[in-house]
C-alpha cells in the first residue's frame, strides 16, 4: 500500500484540500465530537499500516472496544463519514491519474 509520504506533491496537496474540507463538514453537521472520533479513527489506521502484527492487533482490538460502547446513532455517523472520507481519497486518486494521463496526451 502506497503510504502519503511517497505519494506525488500535486496528489497529497490535493488531499490534504478535500480531507479539511471534509473535516469542516463534519463539524458542521455532526459536531467536534464526531470529527475527532473520526479523526482518531483515521490516525489510528495510519499508524496499523506499517506495524508489525501484533501492534495491528491491539490497535484494531481498541477500535473495536471503542465501537462496542457506542450507540447505533454515533456507529452510523462513524461508519458514513469515514467511509465517504475513503471515497474521498480514491476520488482524488482517480482524478490525479486522469490529470497525468491527459497530461501525456499534450
Amino acid at each position: 500500500m502506497t503510504t502519503q509520504s511517497h505519494l506525488p506533491k500535486q496528489l497529497k496537496s490535493l488531499i490534504r484540500f478535500c480531507s479539511d474540507n471534509f473535516g469542516i463538514a463534519i463539524k458542521e453537521s455532526h459536531g467536534l465530537k464526531a470529527f475527532k472520533e473520526i479523526e482518531k479513527i483515521r490516525l489510528n489506521m495510519r499508524q496499523s499500516r506499517n506495524s508489525p502484527e501484533d501492534e495491528k492487533y491491539l490497535i484494531l482490538n481498541k477500535l473495536l472496544q471503542n465501537f462496542n460502547k457506542k450507540n447505533d446513532q454515533e456507529l452510523d455517523i462513524i461508519a458514513q463519514c469515514y467511509s465517504i472520507y475513503l471515497e474521498l481519497i480514491n476520488r482524488c486518486e482517480s482524478s490525479y491519474r486522469s490529470y497525468r494521463i491527459d497530461g501525456n496526451k499534450n
